[in-house]
């Protein structure tokens, strides 16, 4: 496993964010990540995280980070749907 002179920064903050997750549990975020570090080791982490490392990926300009992803009204549909969604499933648990 060859690791580029790029990618190792991003191993290393990666890293450090698993770490902090093991060390404060209540920033779980890194979950997966630790539990393949527990069980395969930290080759088999290396190796997962470069596998599934985006290259390449284009800067968003300015201009556009600021605007919305999706229009308000499919945005307040969405969340409307997810609601829905959640409140049925809250009703089947605790029925």
């Amino acid at each position: 496993m060859l690791v580029q002179p790029g990618e190792r920064d991003a191993l290393v903050a990666r890293y450090e964010r698993l770490r902090r997750c093991a060390c404060e549990p209540h920033l779980g975020q890194e979950r997966r990540g630790l539990a393949l570090l527990l069980r395969h080791g930290m080759a088999a982490w290396i190796e997962a995280w470069l596998s599934c490392a985006v290259r390449d990926v284009p800067a968003i300009a300015a201009a556009d980070a600021d605007k919305p992803v999706l229009p308000d009204s499919v945005r307040s549909e969405l969340i409307h749907v997810l609601a829905g969604m959640t409140w049925n499933r809250l009703q089947e648990i605790c029925a």
